[in-house]
């Protein structure tokens, strides 16, 4: 097998759908080989997917998942703003990001396609 860089991937989110978790943990679920850091960003801890990223985080303690609280924004859409903050936290070594939308459901392969 070959370098595989590490990568973050970055889901803003707002609020629980009926498929919120279904379609984070199958983005959880990526078949990348390489380390990979899951960033949810959320503009208030208040925001309802709180709860859902809690729950994965209980249920996946081996992945790397942090919840970013972006804050409510004035100088942007919220959502560009919730994807600064997720790229600001990614790790320094992270080599590639991937920005997803929250409410997709996402082939176990996509990642390692993609880099």
């Amino acid at each position: 097998e070959g370098h595989h860089p590490p990568i973050a991937i970055v889901m803003p989110c707002k609020g629980l759908r009926a498929r919120s978790l279904d379609n984070w943990r199958s983005v959880l679920a990526s078949c990348y080989p390489g380390r990979t850091e899951f960033i949810f960003v959320v503009e208030s801890d208040k925001d309802r997917a709180v709860e859902g990223i809690q729950q994965l985080k209980r249920e996946q303690p081996d992945k790397t998942i942090k919840l970013v609280v972006a804050g409510l924004t004035w100088h942007c859409t919220q959502k560009i703003a919730n994807l600064l903050e997720g790229l600001d936290s990614c790790s320094s070594d992270i080599q590639y990001v991937l920005f997803l939308d929250d409410d997709i459901l996402l082939h176990p392969g996509t990642a390692l396609t993609l880099v």
